[in-house]
């Protein structure tokens, strides 16, 4: 029975997302499709391995009841469905039927008839500087960098490299994680825009050198999950500006991706027979962890712990909506109820 719902709630997204974002191709990606590939890798398919019972071995799902485990399967069933109809109800409102067709028209228009070259490379040089201060002001307030002390033979493991690096953060979390974490690939995004749009061998240089700075600043504390995002993303957007890549290149950028994730656990653990393990690894990071932390906030919210009523939002907005103890983040809460040490 659980089987064949899930298979009913697969086929189902499916097809509605297929009508949603016209086309559901690999190499022919858009927002809808890119959606649908992600939702379905980790939410769903995370959600579908618990309630079919295949990941209790997990060190969070196992502290889920069964209860919460199956109502949140259906929550996520749920969402696939709600989303493509809401894209679909929004062109059909808006006489935008062909949603892949329109979307393909408006990625198709050239832009570098639209900005300037010159403008557009000094803006991003500048950008680019402070994603570089940013940067350094991170590895500063840490008082090391964790990748170099793994690579030259640090005493401490990765396991304690990478919590030290989060909890020895002694600077402005903004500047981290605004200018650093988040600017750095949006950079080399427009940059590697830009050189498909210009071709100069100047924006060629200044995306490899963003390249290279957005992996030093995604994988400061030795996290692996952001790069393969990252990765990712950048196989999305060479689909957008117009480079379709054959079967061969895209098995051969897999490989690629499969191989640094590889040596990046080989590294830290000693081992990389981690990778492909639904209990532990990064395909359990990616596809199991995320979804059953949700599963604990369901079982926590508000049975143990009463709804915490907007506190969760920045001490900013808590401080001009009134409310007291701002900032109290779910996430905390939930580790302190399953896994405090």
């Amino acid at each position: 029975m659980e089987v064949a719902t899930v298979i009913a709630f697969f086929i189902g997204i499916t097809a509605l997302f297929r009508v949603a974002a016209g086309n559901l191709g690999l190499r022919t990606l858009n927002v809808v499709s890119v959606t649908y590939y992600t939702f379905v890798i980790m939410p769903f398919f995370g959600a579908s391995l618990a309630y079919l019972g295949v990941v209790n071995g997990h060190y969070l799902v196992a502290k889920a009841s069964l209860e919460a485990i199956r109502q949140t399967f259906f929550l996520v069933a749920l969402t696939g469905l709600v989303l493509p109809i809401i894209v679909i109800g929004y062109n059909a409102i808006f006489g935008n039927i062909r949603a892949g067709v329109s979307l393909r028209r408006k990625i198709e228009q050239p832009f570098n008839q639209v900005f300037s070259s010159k403008r557009l490379y000094t803006v991003s040089v500048i950008l680019l500087i402070v994603c570089a201060a940013a940067t350094i002001y991170t590895f500063v307030s840490i008082g090391s960098i964790p990748a170099l002390d793994l690579l030259v033979g640090s005493e401490t493991s990765a396991a304690e490299m990478r919590a030290e690096a989060g909890r020895g953060f002694r600077g402005i979390e903004l500047i981290r994680n605004l200018f650093m974490l988040t600017l750095a690939p949006l950079v080399s995004f427009l940059c590697l825009i830009s050189y498909r749009a210009f071709g100069s061998r100047n924006w060629r240089n200044l995306f490899f050198l963003s390249f290279a700075l957005t992996v030093v600043a995604l994988t400061y504390n030795l996290e692996k999950g952001p790069i393969v995002y990252y990765v990712l993303f950048l196989f999305i957007i060479l689909q957008l500006v117009g480079i379709r890549p054959s079967v061969v290149q895209m098995a051969a950028f897999g490989g690629v991706v499969v191989l640094l994730v590889l040596i990046g656990y080989f590294l830290t653990y000693g081992t990389a027979g981690l990778v492909l393990s639904f209990e532990n690894g990064p395909v359990s990071r990616l596809v199991t962890t995320s979804i059953a932390t949700l599963m604990l906030h369901i079982q926590t919210f508000p049975d143990q712990v009463s709804f915490l009523g907007g506190r969760s939002l920045p001490s900013l907005y808590t401080d001009f909506l009134g409310l007291d103890d701002g900032w109290i983040r779910s996430g905390r809460i939930v580790m302190e109820l399953y896994k405090p040490n």
